[in-house]
C-alpha cells in the first residue's frame, strides 16, 4: 500500500492507496484546491470528489482521507484504503476522454438506476442515461438488448443505488459520468460500444 502526504495551509494530509500514481496527484491536487477555495479539511468533515464521499480524520497532526467503503456499507462505514475509489475516478474520466463526452452534472454512488429485472445476471446489457438526475435517480438504465418485452408492469423493474454495480456489472461504473442520450453495450462484462445521443458511436472495443 502506498501513502500519498502533502501539505497546504500549515496543515498536513495524507491518504493511501494502491492505484496510478497520476491519479492519485490528481486527487491530491483537487483536495488542495477545494482547500484553498472553501477550507475544507477539518477533523470530521466530508466532501465530494467526482462520484464519491471524502472524509477528513484528524490522526495526531495528520488529516487521514477516508473514502466511503463501498465493499460494506458505503452510507455507514469508511475505509481508509482508496484504491478502489481512486481506480473508479481514474475509469470514469478514461472513458470520458475516449468519448469525448461528459455530463455536466455530478452523480454520487447513492443515487439510484433502475433495472429490468429479468437483465440481472446476464451476460449481455446495455445501459442509457435516460435523463438528467432527479431526487437521487441518476436517469441510468439497465436492460439486456435481447430483451424485446416492453413491459409497463412495475414488478418487472428494480431500483438500486449506483455502487451496487460493483456486484452487477463492474465495468459499467466507469460510464456515468456519460451525458443524456448515451447508450453503452456491455458484453461479458467488457465495454464493447458507446454511442453519443444522435446514435452514433463515439467509441468501440477494438479487441
Amino acid at each position: 500500500m502506498k501513502k500519498c502526504g502533502f501539505s497546504i495551509n500549515g496543515k498536513d494530509v495524507m491518504f493511501s492507496h494502491d492505484t496510478d500514481n497520476n491519479i492519485a496527484r490528481m486527487f491530491a491536487q483537487t483536495i488542495a484546491a477545494q482547500e484553498n477555495e472553501n477550507h475544507v479539511i477539518e477533523d470530521g468533515k466530508s466532501i465530494q470528489i467526482g462520484w464519491g464521499y471524502y472524509v477528513f480524520k484528524l490522526e495526531g497532526k495528520v488529516f487521514v482521507v477516508y473514502a466511503a467503503d463501498y465493499e460494506n456499507d458505503p452510507f455507514n462505514d469508511l475505509t481508509n484504503d482508496l484504491t478502489l475509489s481512486l481506480n473508479i475516478m481514474r475509469d470514469q474520466l478514461e472513458i470520458c476522454k475516449k468519448t469525448g463526452l461528459m455530463a455536466k452534472e455530478l452523480i454520487t454512488f447513492q443515487d439510484t438506476f433502475m433495472a429490468k429485472k429479468s437483465a440481472v445476471g446476464s451476460d449481455n446489457l446495455y445501459f442509457e442515461k435516460q435523463c438528467e438526475i432527479n431526487d437521487g435517480d441518476s436517469g441510468w438504465y439497465m436492460g439486456d438488448p435481447a430483451d424485446e418485452d416492453v413491459s409497463e408492469e412495475p414488478d418487472d423493474y428494480e431500483t438500486f443505488p449506483l455502487y451496487k454495480l460493483l456486484e452487477i456489472c463492474p465495468k459499467a461504473i466507469s460510464l456515468l459520468s456519460l451525458p443524456v442520450g448515451s447508450i453503452a453495450l456491455v458484453k461479458n462484462g467488457e465495454i464493447t460500444n458507446i454511442c453519443d445521443e444522435n446514435n452514433k458511436e463515439v467509441y468501440a472495443d477494438q479487441d
